[in-house]
This record gives C-alpha cells, sequence and structure tokens, in this order.
C-alpha cells in the first residue's frame, strides 16, 4: 500500500495456456515501470517462447532443492549468519531428521539459537534435546532400530508415530530413505572401500558412520533390495484401502525377523 511498485503474483504458471502465454509475451518484452509481476511455478517448459523471452530478459530463476550433502554446508552458514558455530556432527543429525526442506531447517535453526542462550556452539545433545519429542526424531529412530533388528524398539516408535497422528506415507519414506542408504554403504563395504569413502559416497556424516556400518552389515544388498521392494508394495497398499498399523507392524517384523 502506498508503494512506489506494485507487486503482482502469478501461481502455477506451468498451467497457463498458450493464448494465454503469447498475449502476455508482449508484456514481458516491454514491463511496466511499476509493476512487479512475478511467474511462480513448480515446473515449466523453457522451450516454449515466453518462457524462453524470460530467460533472454534475465528474469527466470531457478531454485533447485539442495542436494542431501550439501546440507550441512547450508546449516553452519545459517548458523555462522546467526551468530552461532554448529557441531559437523550436528549439522548432520539435523539434515537426517529434517531433509532438504530448507524453510523447516531454518526454523529448527531459530529454536536452537534460542535453546542454547549463551553458548557459542551448538551440539549434536542441543539438536537431541529440542527435537527428541518431535515426529522427525521419532522417525529417525525408527530407521535405525529396524536397521539394527531391534524389534522391541522399533516397534514402541513405530507406536509412537501412529499416536502422534503421523501419516502411513511419511513412515514408508522415512524407512525407504534410510534403506536406500544402507544399501549404497553395503555396496561400498562388499567394494572393500575404506571408510571416509563410504561416509563421501553415502553423504553420511563421519559422527554417524559407524552406527550405519554396523546397520548395514545385518543385511545382504538382496536382503536390502527385497526390503525396498516390500517397502514400495507397502505403500501401494496402505493407499488402496489397506490398514496401515497392520501392514507396517508386519512388515518390521519381517525385517527384524
Amino acid at each position: 500500500m502506498f508503494a512506489d511498485r506494485r507487486a503482482v503474483l502469478v501461481k502455477r504458471a506451468e498451467a497457463l495456456k498458450a493464448e494465454a502465454l503469447e498475449i502476455l509475451l508482449p508484456y514481458v518484452q516491454n514491463p511496466s515501470e511499476t509493476t512487479c509481476l512475478i511467474f511462480s511455478s513448480s515446473k515449466i517448459d523453457q522451450r516454449k517462447k515466453f518462457f524462453l523471452e524470460l530467460k533472454k530478459q534475465g528474469a527466470l530463476v531457478e531454485y533447485k532443492k539442495l542436494y542431501e550433502n550439501k546440507l550441512g554446508d547450508f546449516i553452519q552458514g545459517e548458523s555462522l549468519a546467526q551468530g552461532k558455530q554448529i557441531e559437523s556432527a550436528a549439522a548432520g543429525l539435523l539434515s537426517a531428521l529434517i531433509g532438504n526442506n530448507l524453510q523447516e531447517l531454518s526454523s529448527q535453526i531459530e529454536k536452537l539459537i534460542v535453546f542454547t542462550g549463551s553458548k557459542t556452539r551448538i551440539t549434536v545433545d542441543d539438536v537431541k534435546a529440542i527435537s527428541s519429542s518431535s515426529k522427525a526424531f521419532t522417525a529417525f529412530e525408527l530407521g535405525k532400530y529396524v536397521g539394527l533388528k531391534d524389534l522391541s524398539n522399533a516397534l514402541k516408535s513405530l507406536d509412537g508415530l501412529f499416536r502422534d497422528g503421523e501419516q502411513a506415507p511419511m513412515i514408508i519414506g522415512a524407512l525407504a530413505r534410510h534403506f536406500k542408504q544402507l544399501w549404497r554403504v553395503r555396496e561400498l563395504l562388499d567394494r572393500k572401500a575404506p571408510q571416509n569413502e563410504i561416509s563421501k559416497e553415502a553423504g553420511i556424516n563421519p559422527f554417524f558412520l559407524q552406527d550405519m556400518i554396523q546397520q548395514a552389515k545385518n543385511f545382504k544388498t538382496s536382503d536390502l533390495f527385497n526390503i525396498l521392494q516390500e517397502l514400495h508394495a507397502c505403500d501401494i497398499a496402505s493407499k488402496s484401502g489397506g490398514h496401515s498399523y497392520t501392514l507396517l507392524h508386519s512388515l518390521i517384523m519381517n525385517i527384524c525377523g
């Protein structure tokens, strides 16, 4: 209000029809100086003349999700920007819990800054303290317990997630990510790769490497392939009317057994 320029946001620009893009093209070539027109889209066809013109004007910006091996640097950079260092292992744990949702990561870093008070360094214990009651932490623990074939604690973690209202797709997704990583570690172990190479290739913080190696040794690569197939089947069944808790309970018992 009362600003020199007006911002206009057009969401889901990928849904604009060819005729609409044709009408808008002259505007992109000669935009109003008093308007900031923003087209937002999850995916576009950059071969189309309209988007080519945006690119030509230097107005096309792509925001890619960070690869998981870059999340540690992002977390450390955000922490430093707010005046605190974060241990490499603490950054690794936070990225394992949250994934590449940068908005959620930033939110968690803000919580850590407040939680740690006058401390100048954020530790693994700090991350555990603020995350211990979260669904993400419980899902992280579920993957660990299943990988260790610790049936009792795995089922406790599963019960905790369902009690907190977590949906089956999120739980299955977390387990799938965990076992894909274990598969990669198992392959590297079979190749007799040194630990520093395993850490780099599998994108695992050295702080968690021994734990992941211990879990990977519980399975053959064929076992891990079968587990991922079972997770896929469980996902389909849960979306087709199957009872999610019963399906996951049975799956975890099979893996741990």
